[in-house]
């Protein structure tokens, strides 16, 4: 009988753990949420920006503010351009009893999974 975990190994391309992978992979996840999380950290939401790339028949504007292009960054990172993200990203911010913090992806990332590591929460 082969060993199932033998022929994964073989197949797959392996590579290392991104620093990120405990944030969104952890007991007692819920695997909905984990997937939307993971395709946000590695930029593959479907946004406005990558359907008009592909043709879809969309303007690419972000609708809840009606002037920028929506993106992943506009959304989750640029949201101080964006008085609707900004309402929302400063909401959570204050519930968490965290200040607003402007970060470049890579940066954001890195400070969450050093949050997480110290206490185990924010």
């Amino acid at each position: 009988m082969v060993n199932n975990s033998w022929i994964w190994d073989k197949v797959r391309d392996k590579k290392p753990k991104v620093l990120w992978h405990r944030v969104v992979w952890f007991p007692l996840h819920i695997p909905k949420h984990s997937i939307v999380d993971w395709m946000i950290i590695l930029d593959r939401m479907p946004t406005k920006d990558k359907l008009a790339r592909l043709g879809m028949a969309t303007d690419g504007i972000y609708n809840l503010c009606g002037i920028h292009i929506e993106t992943r960054n506009h959304l989750f990172m640029e949201f101080m351009e964006c008085h609707f993200s900004c309402a929302v990203w400063n909401q959570v911010l204050q519930l968490c009893c965290l200040r607003s913090r402007q970060f470049d992806w890579d940066n954001a990332m890195c400070w969450v999974v050093e949050k997480l590591k110290v206490g185990g929460s924010f």
